[in-house]
């Protein structure tokens, strides 16, 4: 049986004594052409799904081009940090950490954003209201109405006011409730709704609800005395 020498040169290709070279395969990155030959770098969390490279789960994950690894976004399954060393961490995006969820009937972990940071519409983690920012990028939430003003995210107009639970900002009763053709969002039990056809629309409160000296919009179903009866009463 014939002997080979094999030498492996700087420039990625191995020699064989036949002085034929046959070229290594270096594990590819993401958006790279894969297939059963071409292997995708597992260490970047990156497999071959339909013939390209891409994040192991590509709806809860994105690559980063910086490290050249998925991260997983807001909901998405990550690793914490006491967790083994020798098996490959699943990292959060920028601005969340990685959260424990235990309970009766679960035990898993989650990407989650930071204190004072929210999440928009791409799973990623911005600044909440009040927070730092500046004017050189978009950093606050703008599908939550939120800006970058005086250096710190606010609702885009001064009349808005901050819905915890929608997690944007909304128009009081009685204020306009479009902007440049988006819909800004009414308070609660309030609705956006256009008087005439020709003026722009304003945040009504819903029938059943009257407009607060707050401007937010309350019941005005008086609520009913219940009455306790007992046996000593006639």
């Amino acid at each position: 049986m014939a002997k080979w020498l094999i030498i492996v040169n700087i420039v990625g290709f191995v020699v064989f004594k036949s002085e034929i070279c046959f070229a290594i395969s270096p594990s590819l990155t993401f958006g790279d052409i894969c297939n059963i030959n071409a292997k995708c770098d597992p260490k970047g969390l990156l497999q071959c799904i339909s013939g390209t490279c891409q994040c192991e789960s590509p709806t809860n994950q994105i690559f980063d081009n910086t490290t050249g690894v998925c991260l997983s976004v807001v909901g998405g399954r990550c690793s914490l940090k006491d967790e083994n060393d020798s098996i490959i961490k699943r990292n959060c995006i920028h601005n969340a950490e990685c959260v424990p969820l235990i309970s009766s009937y679960y035990n898993y972990t989650e990407c989650q954003c930071r204190e004072g940071f929210i999440e928009n519409s791409a799973g990623e983690c911005v600044p909440g209201i009040g927070q730092p920012c500046s004017y050189a990028g978009n950093e606050c939430n703008p599908l939550g109405m939120i800006v970058c003003k005086n250096e710190k995210c606010s609702c885009l107009d001064e009349l808005q006011v901050y819905d915890k639970e929608m997690r944007r900002c909304v128009s009081p009763a009685g204020t306009y409730c479009k902007y440049d053709g988006v819909q800004l969002g009414c308070v609660k039990n309030a609705i956006c709704y256009p008087f005439y056809y020709w003026t722009p629309p304003r945040c009504i409160c819903k029938p059943g609800y009257n407009q607060a000296q707050n401007r937010t919009c309350i019941s005005s179903v008086e609520p009913k005395e219940v009455k306790i009866y007992t046996e000593q009463q006639n």
